[in-house]
């Protein structure tokens, strides 16, 4: 139950600190940085374990969760830099994780599709 549930809480913790870091500057900043970098190594590693334990396809989802901010911040320092729209942009990914997020915890714990992989 712990391997199932444990993707959900650090994405949970993910996002808070996520918006925290969106609202924050300097030293805070940097020690947000340091304490909670999701490494995309870290995200493969849920993923294969939920492969090799057979979990369902949403659990899947949730281990990949913390991509999506990444892949936002990529594309503001390496494709297109987001300026004065940076603060819409950033809220805007953290309602879409939260909303997959919300939606992968009802569908693993909520329904019979989670049970059943």
């Amino acid at each position: 139950m712990a391997v199932q549930v444990f993707p959900f809480v650090y994405t949970v913790l993910f996002i808070f600190l996520f918006t925290a870091y969106s609202l924050s500057s300097g030293v805070v900043l940097d020690l947000i940085d340091y304490a909670v970098f999701v490494s995309p190594i870290v995200v493969v590693a849920h993923l294969v374990y939920s492969k090799m334990l057979k979990l369902c396809k949403w659990h899947r989802i949730a281990c990949a969760l913390p991509l999506i901010p990444q892949a936002v911040d990529q594309l503001d320092v390496y494709v297109f830099h987001f300026g004065h729209n940076a603060f819409v942009i950033v809220a805007c990914t953290i309602v879409v994780t939260m909303s997959l997020f919300l939606y992968c915890i009802y569908k693993v714990f909520f329904t019979d599709e989670g049970k059943i992989c």
